[in-house]
């Protein structure tokens, strides 16, 4: 990916199906109507417990429109439209119009440490990706690092079939679409990483990365 103030570094290695999986303590959850460890019962961090932590501004579609998605800011392509998220495990959403069908770019946040491992949840997107020929798509997915402004950034680019579940509640089976194409980013801010997830028709796709590799390559924490 060309982008100006990016440096390339190795390759290392996101519920709403298509969002990261949220990471769970190595004990079981508490008993049904328990307070959460560290609280009172009335929902109050006990005393000496960390209190969670304090969600970043920027929900509002006016706030994503600017690229505004609290400690992470970004130049947002003319073009892409921003909509109310569907739920709160979703920062914000754009929708991209393109010759082969409208595509939405959706940005996830779960605050630190809140979506478990960030490179397995990578490859859990790149494995709702299939081959024609029955090839991993892990081998053959485009994954880099990179550091811009300070941000370091891993992103993922490969098409194939897009075979991810449908959203909890749609009537409909798994997805069955050919000839996609996903272009994926994680984003280590301040308060945590950021997930970006667009896919969708390949056609729609290609003709959308110079605009999405522009927005990567814009990025800042706000203090910048």
């Amino acid at each position: 990916m060309a982008a100006t103030g990016c440096s390339k570094k190795n390759d290392k290695g996101a519920k709403d199906k298509g969002a990261p999986a949220k990471g769970a303590t190595a004990k079981g959850a508490p008993a049904k109507g328990a307070p959460a460890k560290g609280a009172t019962t009335n929902g109050t961090p006990a005393r000496g417990a960390l209190a969670p932590a304090a969600k970043p501004k920027g929900t509002t579609v006016a706030d994503a429109a600017k690229g505004n998605l609290g400690t992470l800011t970004l130049d947002v392509p003319k073009t892409w439209k921003a909509e109310p998220t569907k739920n709160n495990m979703r920062r914000a959403q754009y929708v991209i119009p393109g010759d082969g069908g409208s595509v939405r770019l959706v940005v996830y946040y779960f605050g630190k440490g809140g979506a478990g491992n960030m490179r397995a949840n990578l490859d859990r997107w790149i494995g709702q990706i299939k081959q024609p020929d029955g090839t991993p798509s892990k081998k053959v997915a485009k994954v880099q690092q990179v550091t811009v402004h300070g941000l370091d950034i891993t992103t993922v680019d490969v098409s194939g079939k897009y075979t991810a579940m449908m959203s909890p509640g749609a009537a409909a089976g798994p997805h069955s679409d050919a000839n996609s194409r996903l272009l994926a980013a994680i984003v280590v801010a301040p308060d945590g990483p950021y997930y970006f997830k667009l896919v969708g028709p390949a056609k729609t796709i290609t003709a959308a990365k110079p605009a999405f590799d522009k927005m990567i390559a814009s990025m800042k924490t706000a203090t910048n």
